[in-house]
């Protein structure tokens, strides 16, 4: 039978898978279970996760699962600085509102009001994914100098 990307490696596939897994039931207690009332934790369980866990499943399936693991620690990561760096900026922003600031300048009230938690978890998960790509590029990398040595000793 000839080997083809889906049925290249099936127990690294199946591990990584289960990292992964791992990692996003992780993630789904997390939410669900004691951090449901904090705002980023409840925004991703209420948005289902934003489809997050398709882009490891699809990494892995294509056999870059060093991308897999980062954007599935990137998810968790991300939501734990989204949360606690969105709370610190929101409140050093919320020190600037003075009394009477929502009815004479609605858009700065709002301004200085939000919370950036979700921002920055996509951030963070986009330099994980960033990171994997590039420790999958310097793998790569070195295997073919690695194969280009043992061809020019042999």
């Amino acid at each position: 039978m000839k080997e083809n990307i889906f049925t290249r490696n099936p127990g690294g596939k199946i591990a990584a898978l289960l990292v992964c897994a791992a990692m996003y039931g992780i993630t789904y207690i997390i939410c669900e279970e004691f951090l449901f009332n904090v705002y980023v934790f409840e925004w991703m369980a209420h948005n289902n996760y934003v489809y997050t866990w398709i882009f490891p499943l699809l990494m892995i399936i294509l056999d870059k699962t060093p991308v897999a693991y980062c954007a599935s620690a990137g998810n968790l990561i991300g939501m734990f600085v989204g949360q606690y760096l969105g709370d610190f900026i929101q409140l050093q922003r919320m020190k600037q509102i003075t009394p009477g600031l929502e009815e004479t300048n609605p858009g700065l009230y709002w301004s200085l009001n939000t919370h950036y938690g979700v921002f920055i978890w996509g951030i963070t998960f986009l330099i994980c994914i960033g990171i994997g790509i590039a420790v999958t590029v310097i793998m790569n990398v070195k295997r073919k100098r690695r194969g280009l040595n043992e061809l020019s000793t042999a």
